[in-house]
């Protein structure tokens, strides 16, 4: 049963809802279902089908009676997906006052309860900009137009009513489709965003301006998106504002659909994230702890962006010993991107902390497994390891070796000038190596060079963690 999609849902299911599995269960009649359930949820071995169907059909497996183990999954995965029907309906009902509306409405609909579908209609569409549930709204103006000819007999007043809600179903239209054009804008200016990265222009996608005929900016949600689209172009001025904007509309509707607290958890960490980029560190890591504080990050799909950023942010504050608690009790991950990114956070913080024995320890990783930048980044820590046990020679190499490397003259040419002053450090190290304290001449090289670092290079280059670092130990040298 390896690999077996039942069974990796079953993982899921026990490592998510171990406890109201276990309820539903016992109010659900599929005993076999539930047996088979619980011998590969507990078992800790690779799971043997032949068992298990010995185990629930009392007779031992043959190709003949096949038919009955593909039988019993069948049933199981069918009960599983009831189970997670329910569990997201109770998440839905919780989260969304426009949803439990609309299931009310619907309801009402079915049963002809004329009352309650007026009632309903009313409060969806009094409500529709808090909410921000446009389609449960669309919905129930639909029931409500089906519902005409049992509320209204007369004639001349079902026709009074019909130009009204009909033209009601258009502006919930137009709300609908503002949200998603102004959605799907914000994945063509990532898209955009990324090709621009990548130098593939051609890849670009033209934003939409007017799909059928609203504005798309008409509603809470759409601004959320439209605010969010405009704060994802580079080298733009207004991406904080932007991003304080898509906030601020967002902020409206989480309390009556608590559903878009991650679209606001988003926000917040490309928030902290920008401020971070433009060396507002500290205004950032207060962004980043309230989003700590204030939201379940381990329930949401942002937990590895957020701790990543995070970290690498407290690492620009200077918090190193936060980084190295955080990493050891807080975030785990099997993503190779993040393991990646927050190895070099954990690395620098043990460079700035002269952790060699820490150091060490990680630096064994395998650096070259990583992409960029992270493998250019994690060398030139390597390297600085032996420069602080004082092995010049050996990280002059590792840094020489970095700059000869043939990719070097691709992408990663942005970071080399970076990678010269380290080699320069080396060079200057190993000239002073007997000497109690570097002689003024190499001192002021070493300055100079970092001074004419900081005239020609970008703000971005010089709000890197290494070169902080480099520039940090300049400033030490006896």
């Amino acid at each position: 049963m390896e690999n077996h999609s039942t069974l990796q849902l079953i993982e899921k299911i026990e490592l998510h809802f171990a406890k109201e599995i276990r309820k539903y269960w016992k109010s659900s009649n599929t005993l076999r279902s539930e047996k088979l359930y619980l011998l590969i949820a507990s078992s800790k071995a690779k799971i043997d089908k032949t068992v298990l169907f010995k185990k629930i059909f009392r007779r031992t497996y043959s190709e003949k009676n096949d038919y009955l183990w593909r039988n019993e999954i069948r049933i199981l995965k069918d009960e599983l997906e009831k189970f997670l029907l329910s569990i997201e309906h109770l998440h839905h009902v919780k989260n969304n006052e426009a949803y439990k509306d609309w299931l009310l409405i619907q309801a009402f609909g079915r049963i002809k309860n004329l009352d309650g579908i007026e009632e309903k209609h009313k409060d969806l569409l009094n409500n529709k900009d808090n909410f921000a549930s446009y389609p449960f709204v669309l919905d129930a103006n639909f029931i409500r137009l089906n519902a005409l000819p049992f509320t209204h007999s007369d004639l001349s007043k079902r026709l009074e009513q019909y130009p009204k809600l009909v033209n009601t179903s258009i502006e919930l239209m137009n709300d609908t489709m503002a949200v998603l054009a102004s959605q799907t804008n914000m994945y063509v200016a990532l898209n955009n965003w990324l090709s621009h990265q990548m130098q593939k222009e051609n890849n670009e996608l033209k934003l939409i301006e007017s799909p059928l005929s609203f504005d798309v900016e008409q509603n809470y949600l759409s601004k959320f998106y439209h605010f969010m689209s405009e704060s994802i172009p580079y080298a733009n001025e207004q991406q904080i504002p932007n991003i304080e904007n898509a906030i601020q509309n967002i902020e409206h509707v989480i309390p009556n659909n608590k559903l878009l607290e991650k679209e606001r958890t988003m926000a917040q960490v490309s928030l902290a994230k920008e401020l971070s980029s433009r060396g507002k560190w500290k205004e950032a890591h207060e962004v980043f702890t309230l989003i700590k504080e204030n939201t379940d990050i381990a329930s949401h799909f942002y937990n590895g962006i957020f701790y990543v950023n995070y970290t690498t942010n407290m690492v620009k504050c200077k918090l190193y010993a936060e980084v190295i608690d955080v990493l050891n009790n807080e975030f785990k991950t099997d993503n190779p991107l993040y393991q990646n990114v927050v190895l070099q956070s954990r690395l620098v913080s043990y460079l700035y902390l002269r952790d060699t024995k820490n150091l060490v320890k990680y630096i064994s990783f395998d650096l070259d497994t990583a992409p960029f930048p992270q493998n250019f980044m994690l060398k030139i820590i390597k390297s600085a390891y032996f420069y602080l046990i004082k092995e010049y020679d050996v990280a002059l190499n590792l840094m020489t070796n970095l700059l000869q490397a043939k990719y070097i003259s691709e992408r990663m040419r942005y970071y080399e000038p970076i990678a010269v002053l380290y080699k320069k450090l080396y060079t200057l190290a190993i000239k002073n190596v007997l000497l109690k304290e570097w002689n003024n001449t190499d001192k002021k090289a070493m300055q100079k060079v970092i001074q004419e670092f900081e005239k020609t290079q970008s703000n971005e280059l010089k709000l890197v963690s290494i070169y902080l670092w480099i520039k940090e130990e300049v400033d030490r040298i006896r």
